[in-house]
C-alpha cells in the first residue's frame, strides 16, 4: 500500500506545480531514493498520466481529461 500512497503523491506534486517537475525535485519534496523515484515515474509514464520531457515530467492529457470529468453523482 505505500507504493500506491507513493505514486499518489507524486500525482499530487504535479497538482502545485507550474509546468514540469524534474526527477530530483521530486525525490527531494517526498524525500525518496532516486531508482524507487525513477521506477515510480517509469509506471506513471507507461500508464500515460506522465510523459517524459527533456527536462523532467508533465501531467499527461490523459490525466488532464481526468481531472475534468464533471461530477456524474452528486451526494446531497
Amino acid at each position: 500500500m505505500r507504493s500506491v500512497e507513493r505514486v499518489l503523491a507524486i500525482l499530487a506534486l504535479f497538482a502545485d506545480a507550474q509546468g514540469e517537475l524534474a526527477m530530483q525535485d521530486i525525490c527531494q519534496a517526498l524525500d525518496i531514493p532516486r531508482s524507487t523515484c525513477f521506477r515510480f515515474l517509469k509506471c506513471l509514464v507507461d500508464a500515460h498520466f506522465l510523459e517524459r520531457t527533456e527536462h523532467g515530467y508533465v501531467v499527461s492529457d490523459l490525466a488532464r481529461k481526468l481531472g475534468g470529468q464533471p461530477k456524474e453523482h452528486q451526494h446531497l
